[in-house]
């Protein structure tokens, strides 16, 4: 996708979220994609079919569907973040840079732990005011 497309994604994307009550963030990587959609079940049930049945994805998978207390990401109807490989190497244990990353699910945020470790310390981070990857 290009850099408008992206654009225009976010905005559509952030305009129905919050007519729904959705929050949540984006990472992209390397042309893939990590989300973390947050709400009323049903909302977000029918946000991630919408997405899902989007032909501008594929491979479209389910990591981690779960109940939480409390939202990582209140405020934000979508957020959205770029990571490079040196980010990446940085937050998650066992990711070594390289130029030859081909597909989602060779990256290790496909681990489902690996995910949910992504977005809680970005969460932490942003929220405190750190950069991704600072000591």
């Amino acid at each position: 996708m290009s850099v408008e497309d992206l654009l225009t994604l976010m905005y559509f994307a952030r305009l129905k979220n919050e007519q729904v009550a959705i929050s949540g963030m984006l990472f992209h990587h390397d042309g893939e994609f990590l989300q973390l959609l947050e709400g009323p079940e049903r909302a977000v049930e029918d946000c991630f079919a919408a997405v899902a049945g989007d032909g501008r994805h594929a491979d479209v998978s389910l990591l981690v569907r779960e109940e939480v207390g409390e939202r990582l990401f209140p405020d934000w109807s979508m957020g959205f973040e770029h990571i490079d490989d040196h980010e990446l190497a940085e937050v998650l244990e066992g990711f070594a840079p390289t130029s030859s990353f081909q597909l989602l699910r060779e990256l290790p945020w496909s681990d489902p732990e690996n995910a949910v470790r992504l977005f809680e310390l970005y969460a932490r981070e942003h929220l405190s005011g750190a950069e991704i990857g600072s000591p």
